[in-house]
C-alpha cells in the first residue's frame, strides 16, 4: 500500500494538471478494493500528493485513514439520528447546492409540510433573512427541520449503497429512524413531526433542562419531592442524565446536587421536553397519532422508551409515539444493545455530532468505528467524504457507481498494482534435480522412498506395517488398527523437508478418511507439488484411495518463549490421571496400546487443558520429525476439553501447524488450529526438553 500511494505521487509529479475528480473516480470505479486500504480526503492534487507522500514515509496526515479489512467480513451499520439542540442556520447547505440526491430528498421535504408550516423549510434553513432563519430555533420549526435535513442525509448514504442494520435515533431523531426503517411514511412521518413541534412551541415557556453527572439512583433520590414537576429526561450513559421540568424545581434540584459536589450544568432548550410540562399535549397529539399508518419495522429499530430493539412484527403505534414524549431517552441502553448485537460502524445521520462522544462512553474503550455525516464549522463535503473513506477503510461496501452518480468522471490511466516481482515458487531447476532420484533407499521410516517420475509432482512410496514399525499396532478403532492422524502430519512435514531441507510450514490439513492397516499392511504414496500441495493415498486392490491432502509452505520462525508451567496449570481446577484418561478414551471405541500412552496428567479448565506427556519406552523418535505417538499424546490433551468424541480426531482439519526447532537445546514446539465437530479448537503443544524436564 505504501509502495502503491509512493507510485502516485510520482504520477501526479509527472501530471500535474490532472482532475482531482477524475482521479478520485478512476481509482473507485476502476481499481479492485483489496484488504489494506487507504482513503485520502484532499482540496486538490498538490494536498493529495502531500498525504500521500507522508503516508508513503510512515507517517498519518490529516484527511487520511487507513485499515485493513478481514476478508469476506462486512460490519454491521447502525444509523444514528440525532436530536434537538443540534441545529444551526445553513446546515447542509453545501450539499444542498451539490448533491441531486440530498436536494431532491430536502424539495420533497419541504413540499410535503408545505401544509403544515407557515413559512417554507427551505427558507427557515437558508434565507438570508435572519428573522426566517432565527425561526430554526424554535421547536414548532427545529422539529421538522431537522426530520427532513436528516432523511435526506439518510437518502444520500442510501445512494452511496451504506445500508443500516439497525436505526436508532435521540427523542426527536426516532421519528427519522423509524422513517428509514419503514415504520411509517414520509408523508405521515413529517405530518407526525410537524404536529408534534406545533403542540410542543405552543406550550407556555418556562420549563428547564439540565444536566447531571450521577448515577440514576443519586437522580431519582434528588428529583422524588418534585415528581410532580420534574422527571428524567434522558439516560445519555454511565453517570450521565438529564432532568427536565419547571425551572424552579430544577433549579432547586440544582442547588442541592451542587451542595453534594455533583456537576450539573443547564441545558439550552426552549421546553422542558420529556417532562411532566407536556401531559397537556398528549391527548391531542395522540388523536393526530391516530391517523397515521404504521408496519413493522423493515429492519432492527431501537427504542428510546426501552432501550431494546422492537420484536418481530411489534409496531410502534400512536399509543407508543405518545408515551415516547414522556418517557425518559433510553440512549444508553439502545447503544448497548447495539454492541451485543454485534454492530461496529456507528454513523450519525445529523448536522452535527452529538451521540458519537456519548455513545463511545457506553462502550469498552476503542470499541467501534464512530462517523459524523456533518460538523458544525466544517465544509459539508469535507466532512462527509472523510466519513465515506471512514467507512470505505472499515469494510463497509461503498456503491462507487452510486456514490459518482450526476456527476462526469473521465478514467485515467492511474498507476496499477505494485508487484514485487519476486518469485516463491519452488524453483525448477531444484525441482528438477530433487526429483530425478530413482527409487532407492528409505528417506524417512513413514514417507519411504522417492520414486522416479517424469510428472512435476514429487511421489514417495513406503509400504506401512506393524511388523516394520510397531507402534502402529498401538493404534486402533474398535479391533482395527488405523494410521493414526499425526502420521499424516508426519508425512507431509517429511517430504517438504526433503525439498526444502528444514521443516516447512503445514497449512489446511484435511483428513478424508481413516486409513486401516490390514495385517499384511498397505502401500501408501505421498504426493508433494511444486505448489506445496500434498496427497497421501493408499493402495486398495487396484485403486488408490485418497486419505489426506493439505499444502506445505516453507517458513522461518523463530523460537517461542519458555512456557511458565505454574501459570499455565493455576486456572486449572480439574486434575485427570493417565489411568481415568485411557479409560474414558477405551469408553469411546478408541484402543491405545503402550506406544500411544503418553499422556501422563492433564489439568482441564472451563475451556483449555494442560498436559504432562512422555514419549513412552520402546519407541524409537529416531528419524522422526515429530513422532507422531508424540504428537498424538498432545492431540488427547487437546481432545480432553471437547465433548463426546474428543479423542476420535475424525474427520480431523488442521488449519496451520508449524514446527520450531532449536538445535543446541533440542526444544520443539507447533501451534495447530484444529476445526473439529463442536468448533473450533486451538492447541499450543511443546515439548519441553527431550531429557524427561
Amino acid at each position: 500500500l505504501r509502495a502503491l500511494a509512493s507510485r502516485y505521487v510520482e504520477y501526479l509529479g509527472e501530471n500535474p494538471a490532472t482532475a482531482l475528480a477524475d482521479l478520485a473516480y478512476t481509482s473507485s470505479i476502476g481499481r479492485s478494493h483489496l484488504p489494506f486500504r487507504l482513503a485520502v480526503t484532499a482540496d486538490n492534487t498538490l494536498q493529495l500528493a502531500g498525504s500521500l507522500a507522508a503516508y508513503a514515509n510512515g507517517e498519518t496526515p490529516s484527511g487520511l485513514v487507513s485499515d485493513y479489512v478481514t476478508e469476506g467480513a462486512q460490519p454491521k451499520v447502525a444509523f444514528l439520528f440525532t436530536g434537538q439542540g443540534a441545529q444551526y442556520a445553513e446546515m447542509g447547505r453545501q450539499l444542498y447546492d451539490t448533491q441531486p440526491v440530498f436536494r431532491s430528498a430536502l424539495d420533497r421535504c419541504d413540499d410535503l409540510l408545505r401544509p403544515h408550516l407557515e413559512h417554507s423549510l427551505l427558507d427557515v434553513l437558508f434565507s438570508r433573512d435572519s428573522k426566517t432563519t432565527a425561526l430554526l430555533d424554535h421547536t414548532t420549526y427545529t422539529q421538522p427541520a431537522l426530520f427532513a435535513l436528516e432523511y435526506a442525509l439518510a437518502q444520500l448514504w442510501l445512494s452511496w449503497g451504506v445500508r443500516p442494520g439497525a436505526a436508532m435515533g435521540h427523542s426527536v431523531g426516532e421519528y427519522v429512524a423509524a422513517c428509514i426503517a419503514g415504520v411509517f411514511s414520509l408523508e405521515d412521518g413529517l405530518k407526525l413531526i410537524a404536529a408534534r413541534g406545533r403542540l410542543m412551541g405552543a406550550l407556555p415557556a418556562g420549563g428547564t433542562m439540565l444536566a447531571v453527572l450521577a448515577d440514576e439512583a443519586v437522580v431519582e433520590a434528588a428529583i422524588a419531592p418534585f415528581a410532580d414537576q420534574v422527571s428524567i429526561a434522558a439516560v445519555n450513559g454511565p453517570g450521565n442524565l438529564v432532568i427536565s421540568g419547571a425551572g424552579a424545581a430544577v433549579e432547586a434540584i440544582a442547588a442541592q446536587l451542587t451542595a453534594q459536589g455533583i456537576k450539573t450544568r443547564p441545558l439550552v432548550v426552549s421546553h422542558a421536553f420529556h417532562s411532566p410540562l407536556m401531559d397537556s399535549i398528549l391527548d391531542e397529539f395522540e388523536r393526530i397519532a391516530r391517523d397515521i399508518t404504521y408496519q413493522p419495522p423493515q429492519i432492527a429499530l431501537i427504542s428510546n422508551v426501552t432501550g431494546r430493539a422492537f420484536e418481530s412484527g411489534e409496531v410502534p403505534d400512536a399509543r407508543y409515539w405518545r408515551e415516547h414524549i414522556r418517557a425518559a431517552v433510553q440512549f444508553k441502553r439502545a447503544i448497548e444493545t447495539l454492541h451485543e448485537q454485534d454492530y461496529k460502524v456507528f454513523l450519525e445521520i445529523g448536522p452535527h455530532p452529538t451521540l458519537l462522544g456519548m455513545g463511545r462512553g457506553c462502550l469498552p474503550e476503542n470499541y467501534g468505528v464512530w462517523l459524523p455525516s456533518l460538523r458544525k464549522g466544517k465544509g459539508d463535503w469535507e466532512q462527509i467524504l472523510a466519513s465515506v473513506g471512514g467507512c470505505h477503510v472499515s469494510g463497509v461496501a461503498i456503491d462507487w457507481r452510486g456514490f459518482h452518480r450526476g456527476y462526469t468522471g473521465r478514467k485515467l490511466v492511474l498507476p496499477n498494482y505494485p508487484f514485487e516481482r519476486r518469485r516463491f515458487w519452488i524453483g525448477s531447476e531444484s525441482w528438477r534435480k530433487q526429483g530425478s532420484s530413482s527409487l532407492g533407499a528409505a528417506l524417512h521410516p513413514l514417507l519411504g522412498a522417492q520414486l522416479r517420475t517424469a510428472a512435476h509432482e514429487m511421489i514417495f512410496e513406503q509400504h506401512l506395517n506393524s511388523e516394520a514399525l510397531p507402534f502402529l499396532a498401538d493404534h486402533a478403532v474398535s479391533t482395527s488398527v488405523v494410521l493414526p492422524a499425526t502420521a499424516y502430519i508426519e508425512l507431509a512435514l517429511a517430504a517438504g523437508s526433503v525439498v526444502w531441507g528444514d521443516v516447512p510450514t503445514l497449512e489446511d490439513l484435511l483428513i478424508r478418511e481413516p486409513l486401516v492397516l490390514p495385517a499384511e499392511g498397505r502401500t501408501v504414496q505421498t504426493t508433494l507439488a511444486p505448489d506445496g500441495k500434498f496427497q497421501v493415498f493408499s493402495l486398495e486392490g487396484d485403486s488408490w484411495r485418497l486419505h489426506a491432502s493439505g499444502r506445505l509452505r516453507a517458513e522461518t520462525h523463530s523460537v517461542p518463549d519458555r512456557a511458565d508451567l505454574a501459570a499455565l496449570q493455576a486456572p486449572l481446577a480439574q486434575s485427570i490421571s493417565a489411568e481415568q484418561h485411557y479409560a474414558s478414551v477405551t469408553e469411546r471405541g478408541m484402543r491405545f496400546g503402550a506406544s500411544f500412552q503418553g499422556v501422563q496428567r492433564i489439568w482441564i479448565g472451563s475451556d483449555s487443558a494442560l498436559g504432562q506427556i512422555a514419549l513412552p519406552d520402546g519407541v524409537n523418535a529416531a528419524g522422526y520429525h515429530l513422532h507422531p505417538a508424540l504428537l498424538d499424546a498432545c492431540l488427547q490433551v487437546a481432545g480432553s476439553v471437547l465433548p463426546d468424541d474428543g479423542g476420535t480426531y475424525l474427520p480431523l482439519s488442521i488449519d496451520s501447524l508449524r514446527v520450531y526447532r532449536q538445535p543446541e537445546r533440542e526444544v520443539w514446539s507447533s501451534v495447530v488450529v484444529r476445526p473439529g465437530g463442536q468448533g473450533i479448537l486451538t492447541a499450543d503443544i511443546a515439548v519441553l526438553d527431550v531429557d524427561g524436564e
